[in-house]
């Protein structure tokens, strides 16, 4: 299954413009919800107001550290894959979403 585009929160934006955040040196981790969660829309303010992420069956959130490229006008952002590993049960997610840790 193909994964959608990313969204940008709100409060990303800002917090980036602000210089909050430095997608150079910080380390995120990559988490995941299921289908009812409210990580889909734009005005999840942090990940502290995130509801139904998944839990249990061995679930943790997985740590990044970002790297940058850049090829003539386009710049990409990049990272280690995210791996979860499941036990006692299955891990169901609809969504994976990054937080500045």
């Amino acid at each position: 299954m193909a994964a959608d585009a990313w969204v940008f929160h709100d409060d990303f934006k800002y917090r980036l413009g602000n210089k909050e955040i430095d997608l150079d040196n910080d380390v995120f981790e990559a988490r995941l919800a299921l289908i009812t969660s409210n990580i889909a829309t734009t005005s999840v303010g942090d990940a502290t107001t995130v509801t139904n992420e998944v839990s249990g069956n061995g679930y943790a959130a997985d740590p990044m550290t970002p790297t940058w490229t850049q090829s003539g006008a386009t710049s990409t952002l990049d990272g280690t894959d995210a791996a979860y590993t499941a036990s006692g049960g299955s891990i169901t997610a609809r969504f994976q979403y990054l937080v500045n840790t």
